[in-house]
């Protein structure tokens, strides 16, 4: 079936879209999360 491989690549190319979108706020609020602790904790 050689339609399968495209739809394969795009269910790929998706999947690291999502996450190169959601990696960085992610990583966003970790840090800002991990400043406030310190902040309080300190």
């Amino acid at each position: 079936m050689p339609w399968s491989v495209p739809s394969a690549g795009k269910g790929v190319s998706m999947v690291l879209l999502h996450i190169s979108v959601i990696f960085p706020v992610f990583y966003q609020f970790y840090v800002v999360y991990w400043y406030l602790f310190i902040y309080l904790f300190m």
